[in-house]
């Protein structure tokens, strides 16, 4: 890599937002929009709050006083939008041995003090929908019946427009009104 940014990867980043956030993290990735992965982030922000103390003598009014104080959050692994960022300095340079912030390093770089979890691998993005999307659920909306289900007239096999399998008679039946069952009558409107 020939430009300066893409020489800073891995290096522990402190990046200034527009809100007057402070993230420290290591740089992972950047984009031509400068929007950054960082990992292992800690978030530095000024809170201001009043707080209200008793009166020195009775019957006086309390004291407001507005204090500053410096909060610390850990986050991890996040992604700064490029358009929230003021400014991006070095820190500190990528550590020797990469797997030396994830604990005691075993031979091979492989963390020996971490265990495997009990993640399931799904497919996502676009490739196949999540399961309550992948369309109408068993017995709902259209097509066959579940097996030893009975079929009753005006079910959602009836209003298809044809005939059930093995259907005797006429379709529709005489004097059924169209798409509902034979013999149903809507109440009289009052």
């Amino acid at each position: 890599m020939s430009n300066k940014q893409g020489k800073m990867i891995n290096w522990r980043m402190r990046v200034i937002l527009n809100d007057s956030r402070h993230m420290t993290g290591q740089m992972l990735a950047f984009d031509k929009h400068m929007n950054l992965v960082l990992a292992d982030t800690e978030e530095f922000r000024r809170v201001k709050r009043r707080q209200t103390k008793p009166a020195a003598a009775p019957g006086g009014k309390p004291t407001v006083q507005v204090v500053e104080t410096d909060e610390k959050r850990t986050l991890g692994l996040i992604i700064v939008r490029g358009a929230q960022i003021v400014s991006v300095s070095a820190e500190s340079p990528p550590p020797a041995d990469p797997s030396a912030r994830l604990g005691k390093s075993a031979p091979g770089g492989i963390a020996s003090t971490l265990t495997a979890g009990p993640g399931v691998a799904k497919p996502a993005g676009r490739g196949a929908p999540p399961p309550s999307l992948a369309g109408p659920a068993a017995g709902v909306g259209g097509g066959a019946m579940p097996p030893g289900f009975p079929n009753f007239p005006g079910s959602s096999v009836f209003t298809r427009g044809g005939p059930p399998p093995g259907y005797p008679g006429t379709w529709p039946p005489p004097g059924a009104p169209p798409g509902g069952a034979p013999g149903f009558n809507p109440p009289p409107r009052r």
